[in-house]
């Protein structure tokens, strides 16, 4: 495995994607044949994204800048609330859990910056909005 192809998910991240093969092995043979061929495709596409993982380290630590897998607080600008989030790989985002994609608008704006750093994210269906990064813990390397 060359490391340019290294995906760094979370424990949790790498459970919920071997669970999801679990359900889809389980589903497969009950399902028409169309579906049956996209299941096969999702099992394939996140058998190799498993191949390609790395588990990030549970312990975190104060971090210099954002970077995939900190645990970031934010303060939205105009009504000041705050808020935190986990960036992960975009296989293991969930809104519900605060798992943002590195590949959202929000993320991409917050890598590479560091605490303080105001950010300006375009959002779909609105206009920007700005966040200032209030903490930032990264995975212990």
């Amino acid at each position: 495995m060359s490391m340019s192809n290294v995906i760094m998910l979370t424990k949790e991240g790498i459970q919920m994607l071997k669970k999801e093969i679990d359900e889809l092995t389980l589903e497969i043979n009950t399902a028409e044949s169309g579906s049956r061929l996209l299941m096969r495709q999702r099992i394939q596409e996140i058998a190799a994204v498993l191949d390609d993982a790395v588990t990030m380290p549970d312990i975190r630590e104060q971090g210099d800048v954002v970077e995939l897998g900190s645990f970031v607080t934010l303060q939205e600008q105009e009504f000041m609330d705050c808020f935190s989030m986990t960036i992960v790989h975009p296989f293991e985002a969930n809104h519900l859990h605060s798992r943002v994609s590195a590949l959202s608008p929000v993320a991409r704006a917050m890598l590479g910056k560091p605490v303080n750093a105001v950010i300006h994210a375009e959002l779909p269906e609105e206009d920007s909005i700005s966040y200032r990064i209030v903490d930032i813990q990264n995975c212990r390397r």
